[in-house]
């Protein structure tokens, strides 16, 4: 980085802007200002060796399971417990509210194979846990959802008194 030398008000506003500039618009080739002032240069993915990886990953993968209706008693460790009667357990997730910690009443497991899977479902779907019969599912993919933001969408409010103008006195 180099020294600046601020002398009024509008050299700073100035310098500002050129960092910002520079750090926005670094990774453009026609400004290649990475190589003067050290940013790292971009390293562009290549598409066919992300799929690859990914199928891999997939074919790697153990099986998951959804296991829905539990009892919001029912810990982590019972969980695997449970599931480790029917065959290896890889992992064994109990979903939390972030705020207050407490179970959300679902949870997901991943068995060591697909056969295991299978045999956990048909054992244990509907089988009784902490008081409730849970149930037992191959899980789906997390659908994508729409990110956070301002636009909900919804109307806005209105009402209220409008002096229309005919008023009685």
């Amino acid at each position: 980085m180099g020294l600046l030398f601020l002398l009024t008000r509008s050299h700073l506003v100035a310098a500002c802007f050129i960092n910002l500039f520079v750090i926005k618009y670094s990774h453009y080739n026609f400004l290649s200002f990475s190589s003067y002032i050290g940013f790292p240069k971009r390293k562009k993915k290549n598409k066919a060796q992300g799929k690859r990886d990914s199928i891999a990953r997939k074919e790697n993968m153990a099986k998951r399971l959804f296991v829905g209706s539990l009892s919001y008693d029912v810990t982590q460790s019972q969980l695997e417990e449970l599931f480790a009667s029917v065959g290896t357990v890889e992992s064994a997730t109990l979903i939390t509210d972030k705020f207050s910690g407490n179970s959300k009443g679902f949870g997901f497991v991943e068995m060591s194979s697909d056969e295991e899977a299978d045999k956990a479902i048909a054992e244990l779907n509907d089988k009784e846990l902490g008081g409730r019969n849970i149930v037992v599912n191959e899980a789906r993919p997390r659908e994508e959802r729409p990110a956070g933001g301002f636009n909900r969408g919804g109307g806005g409010g209105g009402g209220g008194f409008r002096d229309s103008g005919t008023r009685r006195r």
